[in-house]
């Protein structure tokens, strides 16, 4: 994920649901919901940001930034590997 987060460290109330079937670009492909709440350049915290990594034949294809569409009803549980991420 170090490459698809501007600044990764220290991220907080980060969760990630299972991954599920969902219709992407008109294609139906498995996908992973992931929350967090990002640290800002300031040191502040910014708002709950949620995205949706996209696989394709088993391998990370994308990350869509805007995905409360894809993302409607995941199941979220802690994952706090997201918040140990350093640069």
């Amino acid at each position: 994920m170090r490459t698809y987060l501007n600044n990764p460290v220290g991220a907080h109330d980060a969760a990630m649901a299972e991954p599920m079937q969902r219709t992407v670009g008109g294609r139906l492909r498995y996908v992973s919901c992931l929350r967090f709440t990002p640290r800002e350049s300031d040191g502040s915290y910014g708002a709950l940001q949620e995205r949706a990594i996209v696989y394709v034949d088993g391998r990370l294809d994308h990350v869509v930034e805007k995905a409360a569409e894809v993302c409607a009803g995941a199941a979220y549980a802690p994952f706090p590997d997201l918040e140990k991420l350093t640069r």
